[in-house]
């Protein structure tokens, strides 16, 4: 028994010897701390991005920094993205380093919150180190730069192209797979690269799938030029050509699936000023007056002439209410957009393709799909004339027998279209009948 009391009281002054010296240990590290609290030096074991600047003071700090991180700002960094690579400087690139205020931070360590809350992290600091993170500053410069790089570096997909050859095939050539940059990525990456001191870094960049692919444009089966229909015009008459330019630069590319109805309207949208359209000669109420969009039911007749010669059914078409120069007699197609359109049907079993295109003074229209349309002619014939009717008014501004026109008048018609469809043997199809009517010629006489 006394033996084990012996022991008890053995193991009892070691205990408290092991106490004692953790609590010296402790006194010491905490009047350390006091020590550098007092002189105003960096704690030990504090790093700034893995830099040593233990028992360092607020100058010697700040110069340390200014020098070693400084010289990652100045250093060229590489940016690589596939088929281009650029080279900055991100000193002269907008980006900079507040050495003041990291100075003053890593100071701060083991000095702030209270009493208990500075003993415990200049505890875990004397124990594990701290390693204090910092931020580069951006200027607007770098936004610029940062702009510059992402056009750089997005390149648009293409979709594969259907091109018709002389002999009324279709080929299909490739698309392109594109890419894009994430603007606020791609602005951390470098933000990175330079943290870590990198020379070079490759930009997160991603794929960019086209929206037709070379296998989805084979598997659309368009093989062939269905038809095709042009008409020309006045290149002089800029207004009227820059919109009949944008029209048929919205046609262009229409895919129609079978059973499809195709609204004009709805493929080429709104005629505003907004969109580049001009002021140019339209038709209103059997006259030739100035509006915005005129000339854009040329692109419309000469689509629906490409239609008849497909042999598509067509499911609205509007005539104007005088002839058109550009087409032949009873094949204008009116469009005014959200009131009158023009619309027709896919009744073939493939998909269809619209290419439209202006060159010089010619606007080209062309139908591809699986087949081509049965060899076809379309044929205008006048089947009554009715004169204009001739009003005289009397204008006492005007001399005796003097006369003026007011308003020229023209000639009416009833016009049926037919469709010659020429194999296996030649018919004839009635496709309808357009009336113009006649509109009067007015003349002021004098008394």
């Amino acid at each position: 028994m006394a033996a084990v009391c012996k022991r008890s009281h053995a193991y009892g002054r070691v205990a408290f010897v092991i106490a004692a010296l953790l609590l010296a240990m402790v006194a010491g590290a905490f009047a350390g701390f006091r020590g550098a609290m007092a002189t105003r030096t960096v704690l030990s074991g504090v790093r700034v991005g893995g830099i040593n600047i233990e028992g360092m003071r607020y100058d010697e700090v700040r110069h340390v920094l200014s020098s070693r991180l400084g010289e990652r700002l100045n250093r060229g960094l590489l940016i690589n993205w596939g088929w281009g690579q650029q080279f900055i400087v991100p000193a002269a690139a907008g980006i900079s380093l507040d050495a003041d205020e990291i100075a003053l931070q890593a100071l701060a360590v083991g000095r702030r919150g209270s009493w208990l809350q500075q003993f415990k992290e200049r505890w875990q600091t004397w124990q594990k180190g701290y390693n204090l993170s910092y931020e580069f500053q951006v200027s607007p410069q770098f936004d610029i730069v940062l702009a510059t790089l992402t056009a750089q570096m997005n390149k648009p997909p293409v979709n594969a192209q259907f091109k018709a050859l002389p002999n009324g095939d279709v080929e299909v050539s490739g698309g392109l797979r594109g890419q894009k940059v994430d603007a606020a990525e791609l602005k951390e990456s470098i933000l990175a690269a330079i943290y870590s001191g990198k020379s070079q870094l490759w930009a997160p960049v991603s794929a960019v799938e086209p929206e037709v692919t070379t296998a989805k444009a084979h598997a659309l089966g368009i093989r062939k030029v269905v038809s095709a229909y042009s008409t020309k015009f006045n290149a002089g008459d800029f207004n009227r050509s820059e919109n009949i330019r944008l029209a048929s630069q919205a046609l262009n590319g229409a895919l129609i699936g079978p059973g499809e109805v195709f609204s004009f309207n709805k493929r080429v949208g709104p005629r505003i000023a907004s969109l580049g359209y001009k002021e140019a000669p339209v038709v209103v109420e059997g006259e030739l007056v100035p509006d915005i969009g005129g000339g854009v039911c040329q692109v419309s007749s000469t689509l629906y002439n490409a239609v008849l010669l497909a042999n598509l059914r067509v499911d609205s078409r509007v005539p104007h209410s005088i002839p058109s120069t550009y087409v032949e007699l009873g094949r204008d197609a009116t469009v005014v957009y959200d009131y009158i359109d023009f619309r027709f049907v896919n009744n073939t079993q493939g998909h269809l393709l619209v290419q439209a295109q202006v060159i010089e003074n010619q606007l080209e229209i062309t139908l591809l799909g699986s087949e081509k349309a049965t060899p076809t002619r379309l044929v205008s014939r006048i089947e009554v004339t009715t004169p204009a009717p001739v009003i005289e008014v009397e204008d006492k501004t005007l001399s005796p027998g003097q006369e003026e026109v007011e308003q020229k008048g023209g000639t009416g018609y009833v016009v049926s279209v037919w469709r010659v469809i020429q194999e296996p043997e030649e018919r004839w199809e009635l496709i309808g009948r357009t009336t113009y009517k006649p509109r009067p010629r007015v003349i002021r006489v004098g008394p």
